[in-house]
């Protein structure tokens, strides 16, 4: 409801209704009884209400003027303008702050999503030239295993080789000591055919 529509007799006869059923007289009762109207007007009226209240005595004897009943409602109406003026600057200043922090928060996210990509781009190169590494260390691996498999291969050749030479010095050797005796032996039956034919010779 807005607050143009809340009489000063309907707001006393909601306060006295309220108050009749035993209910605390507040801003929340008041609206329910009213049917709407704002907490801040509500509360408002009804501070002036209980100040009505406390004057009534004196105000029997002495009523208050007019004049003075406008200059008071006049600035009833400057303080709640300004109340509100207040309350708006503060909201804006609140809501400025909170946008300020918004594009902070905003601004950090950005730059730590550009150093996680950073990161990432550097990660991926760093794994791609250690599995570069990875394969040439297999690749000279597998050609070492090569050459170790072919230098054992011509190592087993080379011991036959010279398990055959060795053999062979072996026969060789034992073919010239028989032929050395046997060289030995014609040599003596020829010196004994040579002494004596000599003996034949000298008997003549």
């Amino acid at each position: 409801m807005n607050k143009l529509d809340i009489s000063e007799e309907k707001f006393e006869a909601a306060v006295k209704a309220v108050s009749g059923r035993g209910e605390k007289v507040n801003a929340h009762t008041l609206r329910q009884e009213l049917g709407g109207g704002g907490h801040d007007r509500l509360t408002a009226m009804l501070q002036a209400y209980r100040a009505k209240e406390m004057r009534q005595p004196a105000a029997e004897n002495d009523p208050v003027p007019d004049s003075l009943r406008t200059a008071c409602s006049g600035l009833l109406a400057s303080v709640w303008k300004a109340a509100v003026k207040h309350v708006t600057e503060k909201l804006g200043a609140a809501l400025d702050d909170c946008r300020s922090a918004l594009k902070d928060a905003c601004d950090r996210e950005q730059a730590v999503s550009r150093d996680a990509d950073d990161w990432r781009a550097k990660y991926e190169r760093e794994a791609e030239l250690h599995a570069s590494d990875t394969r040439n260390s297999q690749r000279e691996i597998t050609e070492l295993r090569e050459r170790l498999g072919k230098a054992e291969g011509g190592a087993e050749a080379m011991s036959r080789q010279i398990a055959d030479l060795r053999e062979q010095n072996q026969r060789l050797t034992a073919a010239l000591g028989n032929a050395a005796v046997s060289g030995r032996q014609e040599t003596g039956k020829e010196n004994g055919r040579m002494i004596a034919a000599e003996i034949v010779e000298d008997g003549k």
